[in-house]
């Protein structure tokens, strides 16, 4: 007796639909180049209102698009960037750094920075463009945590040296001692648990980076046993390796 065969369609997803900013019509192949990145493209979100703001995105608003910086000052952006900044303070989350210059206006508008990721377009770009040239990283994925009110507060140091230093970790692999080292370290800035000393200790060193520990006492009231005479400090140079 023939078996009989079921046929079963599967359907395809459906493509995202172009986004269009004033008369511009971007697709998911759409990129913009910028600072060694390449991005994709998205409307400016609510920074009032959204927890996160992705990397490696350029994010349109008015005439320019701006990239997500890291953490900065709402109150001291000279010499910052243009792009998008995490406040050091509560309020607001996160603010924008406009271009302020002719050359920083130059460099940020829309107009004649974005490409599609056709490959004919992408010669045509490298053909035109020489900072396209210089502009393509080893991995379009770049890893920068971002910061939550769950972080302890190793975790939270770490990520703030991160962001600061604005470092991928993917680019520093030879920095860890195998595979599974960096990937835990990912898996801990990605999720709730809290970060312990040791692995502390391994990001900084892949940093390059030492720290001290200062303890003082809190205030004159409720002093537990003698007062400190003098803050306590100490240096990661003078621990010992976990």
């Amino acid at each position: 007796m023939a078996r009989k065969t079921k046929v079963i369609k599967i359907q395809e997803p459906e493509e995202a639909a172009p986004l269009k900013y004033r008369d511009m019509v971007f697709t998911k192949d759409s990129y913009i180049v910028i600072d060694d990145m390449i991005c994709s493209i998205d409307l400016m979100p609510d920074l009032e209102t959204v927890d996160t703001v992705e990397s490696q995105v350029a994010y349109l608003q008015g005439d320019y698009f701006y990239v997500f910086r890291g953490i900065g000052n709402i109150d001291n952006t000279e010499g910052k960037k243009p792009g998008i900044y995490q406040n050091r303070h509560a309020y607001p989350k996160f603010f924008i750094v406009e271009p302020s210059t002719d050359e920083e206006k130059a460099e940020y508008t829309i107009a004649g920075h974005a490409y599609s990721i056709h490959p004919t377009s992408i010669i045509d770009a490298a053909n035109t463009t020489e900072e396209l040239l210089v502009a393509i990283p080893e991995s379009t994925k770049f890893f920068q945590p971002q910061i939550t009110e769950n972080d302890d507060i190793l975790k939270l140091v770490a990520k703030k040296a991160l962001l600061e230093k604005n470092v991928d970790l993917d680019r520093y692999k030879d920095r860890f001692a195998n595979k599974n080292e960096l990937f835990n370290l990912k898996q801990i800035f990605r999720g709730d648990n809290k970060m312990s000393m040791r692995i502390f200790n391994r990001c900084m060193d892949a940093l390059n980076l030492k720290y001290e520990i200062i303890l003082t006492e809190k205030g004159p009231n409720h002093v537990v046993g003698d007062p400190l005479k003098n803050p306590v400090r100490v240096f990661s140079e003078e621990t010992y390796e976990l």
